[in-house]
């Protein structure tokens, strides 16, 4: 190959590599829009190394050696350098998986600590072990003295672009204390906003004695403006984590909560 070609091919390499790397850093976040552009990056890295491996002239460097052959351009040819190609790439996927993995399970966590105690509104609490009912994952939040505060649940909702998870603490009462949103695929400046939009609308609201919709559909809520849909999935999750958590302890968790306060005793206190 002439010495372009050859460079190229070389930064074909590169950057399918990169684009596997960062597929796999993106998909172990679970950031699902980028990690499809890194994929993409990748498939085209092996498009151009497909192209100046086997279109250049049909030939191919012999590294170590001062001399060149032609290698045909075979479909044989192009699966064995495809499956190579495959090999490492998915040696790179799970080489990077397992280097990442635990660090991005660490932040996870220490994301979930500092959100509960934001959306409960102290730093002073004890929290339980978590309790599940259906696809809800809900702590028992208490003082420090051990009197009950209420409870952080996390919910999941579809939205515009994807899944959308939302943290919410509740008071005994069932009143709204707060929020924050925990990973989501909307739109940047719309949608992406429901971080920020709702903090001062929803809190002290109470989903079962409000109207909790959007006010387009005759709620008390104002919708993030020209994202209906996000807000729409934003308020129903919420709603959601009400009805099954707060509103349905009696008949749902209730049993469940006293028998894993006996098998759990005194709850952790969250650093």
């Amino acid at each position: 190959m002439e010495d372009s070609a050859i460079i190229s091919f070389v930064c074909a390499i590169i950057h399918a590599i990169v684009g596997c790397v960062i597929c796999a850093k993106l998909a172990a976040q679970k950031n699902k829009k980028r990690s499809t552009a890194g994929l993409v990056g990748f498939l085209f890295g092996i498009v151009a190394i497909l192209y100046y491996g086997f279109a250049k002239k049909e030939e191919a460097v012999v590294f170590g050696s001062s001399k060149s052959r032609k290698l045909p351009s075979t479909c044989c040819n192009m699966l064995v350098v495809l499956t190579v190609i495959a090999i490492v790439a998915a040696g790179v996927l799970a080489s990077v998986n397992a280097v990442t993995a635990p660090q991005i399970e660490k932040i996870n966590a220490e994301n979930l600590s500092a959100g509960i105690k934001a959306v409960m509104g102290s730093n002073d609490i004890q929290v339980s072990e978590p309790w599940e009912v259906d696809a809800f994952i809900a702590y028992d939040v208490n003082d420090k003295e051990g009197n009950l505060l209420g409870k952080a649940v996390v919910t999941t909702e579809n939205g515009f672009g994807g899944p959308l998870k939302v943290l919410v603490g509740f008071n005994t009462e069932g009143d709204i204390l707060g929020y924050t949103v925990l990973e989501h695929a909307e739109t940047p400046g719309l949608g992406a906003k429901a971080g920020e939009w709702f903090q001062d609308k929803i809190k002290g609201m109470n989903p079962g004695k409000n109207n909790f919709t959007v006010s387009k559909d005759g709620g008390e809520v104002d919708a993030i403006t020209a994202s209906t849909i996000t807000s729409r999935a934003f308020l129903r999750a919420i709603q959601n984590a009400y009805d099954k958590i707060i509103a349905g302890q009696d008949a749902t968790s209730g049993a469940t909560q006293q028998a894993s306060a006996s098998d759990m005793g005194t709850p952790d206190v969250i650093e």
